[in-house]
């Protein structure tokens, strides 16, 4: 039998040797492994308008040592130094730049891929939404599926507010706008990607939610903020947005509620179990007449000082919602043409059906000017369990 030769012998050793190294390497796991100790994670982000144009970017961001599940931190989101949360401000010409500023302050790495909302001050919606959302657009570490919300004064102030239910806000705000976007609150829910399609198409006006700072550790939604050409115009009030929401197909669900003549009288709280909205644009003699339609199937919550057990005291309690509802869609589409904002969507109602005609419109002008017809239904469907 023929010995291998020692030149052999030794190749086989060196490869034996570097197959042992590779395996250990693979054993010892990541070698580039970054501990989530050094990482500062951005989950929420605040940007207000400053008088020099420049923009004042607030970031929240959690300190994974100090969550309560950690061992450490307080059950909620205060300001000392066991706080599972940090707020830092930077104030830059760019968004890019503030966010760089923050960074070179930080010792640990920045992460903004984990990011879920974005606050955008009042004064900042006036005048630099479309920029912000291009910057938020073209950074790719950014999430397109978080939400937009504009704050109602100070984003910053919305930033550091410290929800008791919550011990990280973001997380509070996110919840609370996930429950809009599966049609159970009535407020609108919109992201990032929605939003800059919106902002791009010309036939189409951008809405947003709006949030409301009541106190440190309180915050309130319901309105909702109304654009014209990417430009913050106004509010709508948070009826006014429930009838919107119910008409566009966003909500299907909710409640109203009829007040008596008198305050002996009682009130009437109307539980909405199913509401569909058809909205239409037809001309007559040039000028548009903007049609709106809500179909409102509800049960009786409650009715202490109120009859609602025979079929005529049902039948009256549908006449006098029908009445209210009509009265409130009208006040909202006449809210929107004061504030020359068709988020309602009668303009790509024109442009699908009609786009030669639509090229030639000047639909703010349109829009203002155009008659209005409403109608609603309603039908009481259960009325409880009554002795």
């Amino acid at each position: 039998m023929k010995r291998p030769s020692t030149w052999t012998s030794r190749v086989a050793v060196v490869v034996w040797t570097i197959l042992a190294l590779l395996m250990a390497i693979t054993l010892l796991g990541c070698w580039d492994v970054l501990d989530i100790d050094q990482r500062t994670f951005i989950l929420a982000l605040g940007i207000d308008s400053t008088p020099s144009e420049d923009l004042l970017v607030s970031t929240q961001a959690v300190i994974a040592r100090n969550l309560p599940f950690a061992g450490g931190g307080n059950s909620t989101g205060s300001s000392d130094s066991n706080s599972p949360v940090r707020v830092d401000t930077s104030v830059a010409p760019t968004l890019v730049a503030a966010l760089r500023e923050q960074n070179f302050r930080n010792s640990r790495l920045f992460e903004i891929g984990h990011m879920s909302v974005v606050v955008v001050g009042e004064e900042a919606a006036k005048t630099h939404l479309e920029r912000v959302l291009d910057a938020l657009f073209r950074t790719e570490k950014i999430d397109p599926s978080l939400w937009l919300v504009v704050s109602r004064g100070s984003a910053e102030a919305v930033i550091r507010a410290t929800p008791e239910v919550e011990s990280i806000p973001a997380i509070f705000l996110s919840t609370l706008l996930s429950k809009a976007s599966n049609k159970l609150a009535p407020f609108p829910s919109v992201r990032l990607w929605e939003a800059q399609a919106r902002i791009m198409d010309p036939a189409r006006e951008l809405f947003l939610p709006s949030i409301r700072l009541i106190s440190p550790d309180q915050l309130q939604m319901g309105e909702t903020a109304v654009f014209r050409g990417g430009r913050l115009v106004g509010f709508l009030s948070p009826e006014q947005t429930r009838i919107l929401l119910w008409l566009t197909g966003e909500m299907d669900q909710g409640e109203f509620m009829i007040p008596g003549h008198e305050p002996k009288d009682g009130t009437i709280h109307i539980r909405v179990t199913s509401a569909r909205g058809k909205f239409n644009v037809e001309y007559h003699s040039g000028k548009p007449r903007l049609t709106a339609y809500l179909d409102i199937r509800a049960n009786i919550q409650e009715a202490s000082r109120i009859r609602a057990h025979t079929s005529d005291d049902i039948k009256t309690i549908e006449e006098l919602s029908e009445s209210l509802l009509e009265r409130k869609l009208m006040e909202m589409l006449r809210a929107l043409q004061e504030l020359g904002s068709d988020i309602v969507g009668y303009e790509r109602l024109v442009r699908r059906r009609t786009p030669d005609l639509w090229r030639t419109l000047d639909w703010d002008k349109e829009f203002s000017k155009a008659d209005l017809v409403t109608r609603v239904t309603v039908r009481i469907q259960g009325t409880g369990l009554t002795r």
